[in-house]
């Protein structure tokens, strides 16, 4: 199966061994519950889905790759304990607590969260000390004297022999003890990901054309050349930083990333054409609905990959925007919680409401730094979280020296300037996504063009919230449009189907 379908998989069974019964106990007790393993090749995705799943179902996750444990930090040191047994004392050997068990401790003291995910990467690729333990604890959830405590999801992973060497097959015993799930690479499965995590266009353009380039492992004589998932997320990321600080993107930056040389010199081409496409349609005119002629000219004439890479930096620009937006909305959500909080606490005088007010954001900071995995998968939470502490510090300020001022009467009114402001800025970007339709539509019709923009678009968990709280009118109607073509489509195939079949009889 592919990633999605695996996150699918153990995001369900999370939910089942999570389920409990009317007495609060859970059905599946944590000891007779099959650990998950997934086994798949490097780079595709499989760590990053286990941050998805723990984030829309508001669980815990520490994450451990075992090839950097030892025997003792995996199992915990050993100690002389002494035991009376029918009258005589014994010194027996116990263990100190696992390195792994005590982070899912320490995880929910720091989180709050008492249900969660432990996932275990590389458990085919431990060292030979630490093997049977490993075994062992797919097969009973413990490591040394210590147990995974009750409510958290035991998630492992491997790769298959052919693409690790140190990579070693799990007896029949041990088999039959975990829930395996196989995960081959498949690209239109990541694109899903990839588009709502803000991959750069280019590298999606790119493998739109060359889907094929996703994934590949190939050995020349001595040398393993290779590209993968992770690879092409990393390559992502570092474009977007270069491109913020002005930095050249070259072919030895490409290379450090993509490594199957013709691939590489492949992208860096592709690379450059659609730095050209970037300054030649003048993007952000288009989102203003100031398209000039020549732009719109150019745009009809294009060829198919110069109109994909188009649409492309379209729908880049517009998640942009979106995020933005739906940032700001979080923020503003925040603080307006931290606010209502503040006056169901009775602080009247200024000096009480500033104090209230900066407690508030002395308690987003500490959920910051308690919940950090969390924050750091969510890069739009983590932006309104810091926005959020850094308005209330500035509105505490502003309390503080408001002396005989209601400071509900000036937080009022500061706070309803700003939501005029952040309904222009939302208004605005969803204006923006209009126009990009609009843009698209004009010059090439309802045809692929405006499908995979409006696919971009759909697929971006920014531009749903930004359209929902906003609206944009040229997006609905595409929606309906495309959908409405697509039932047509399906049902002249149907009787199509049908013709041939009465034919037939």
């Amino acid at each position: 199966m592919d990633i999605q379908q695996a996150k699918e998989q153990v995001r369900k069974t999370c939910l089942a061994y999570l389920t409990k019964d009317e007495f609060g106990d859970y059905l599946v007790p944590v000891e007779t519950q099959r650990p998950i393993f997934l086994v798949g090749a490097p780079g595709i995705g499989k760590t990053a889905i286990m941050a998805q799943v723990a984030d829309e179902l508001g669980l815990g996750l520490v994450d451990y790759s075992m090839t950097h444990h030892t025997r003792q930090s995996a199992i915990g040191l050993p100690f002389i304990e002494r035991r009376e047994y029918g009258g005589v004392s014994y010194p027996i050997s116990e263990y100190t607590m696992s390195e792994i068990i005590a982070s899912v401790y320490e995880t929910i003291e720091r989180t709050g969260r008492t249900e969660g995910i432990l996932f275990l990467d590389e458990v085919n690729c431990v060292s030979e000390t630490l093997a049977p333990a490993m075994l062992r604890f797919l097969q009973s959830k413990t490591f040394g004297n210590h147990s995974v405590p009750q409510g958290w999801v035991v998630v492992s992973a491997g790769n298959p022999g052919e693409y690790n060497k140190s990579a070693r097959a799990f007896d029949i015993a041990t088999l039959d003890r975990v829930k395996r799930i196989d995960v081959e690479p498949d690209y239109k499965a990541w694109r899903a990901y990839a588009v709502d995590a803000g991959v750069h266009p280019a590298v999606l353009g790119y493998l739109d054309l060359k889907p094929d380039d996703f994934y590949r492992v190939e050995t020349k004589g001595r040398v393993r050349h290779f590209v993968t998932a992770r690879a092409w997320m990393d390559l992502s990321n570092i474009c977007r930083l270069y491109e913020l600080r002005g930095l050249e993107i070259d072919a030895d930056l490409v290379g450090q990333y993509v490594q199957v040389p013709s691939i590489a010199a492949d992208f860096v081409t592709y690379l450059e054409l659609f730095a050209a496409y970037s300054r030649d349609y003048r993007i952000a005119d288009i989102l203003d609905g100031e398209a000039p002629d020549d732009v719109r000219d150019r745009a009809k004439r294009a060829g198919f990959d110069e109109r994909m890479a188009l649409c492309g930096l379209l729908a880049d620009a517009c998640v942009a925007r979106a995020a933005e937006a739906t940032c700001r909305e979080a923020e503003l959500s925040r603080v307006r919680g931290a606010i209502v909080a503040v006056r169901e606490s009775n602080a009247a005088d200024a000096v009480h409401v500033a104090e209230g007010l900066g407690a508030q954001a002395d308690a987003l900071q500490e959920q910051l730094q308690a919940d950090a995995l969390h924050f750091r998968n969510n890069p739009a939470a983590r932006r309104a979280q810091h926005g959020a502490i850094a308005r209330l510090r500035t509105l505490a300020s502003r309390c503080s020296g408001a002396g005989a001022q209601d400071p509900y009467k000036m937080l009022a009114e500061s706070f309803n300037s700003e939501l005029v402001r952040q309904k222009e800025r939302g208004e605005q970007a969803s204006a923006q996504v209009g126009n990009a339709l609009d843009f698209v539509a004009e010059a090439y019709g309802q045809g692929n063009e405006l499908i995979a923009l409006m696919s971009e678009l759909t697929l971006n968990g920014s531009i749903s919230k930004l359209v929902g709280l906003y609206g944009c009118k040229s997006f609905f109607e595409c929606s309906r449009a495309l959908q409405l073509e697509q039932r047509e489509n399906e049902l002249s195939a149907r009787l199509d189907q049908l013709g041939e079949h009465m034919a037939a009889l």
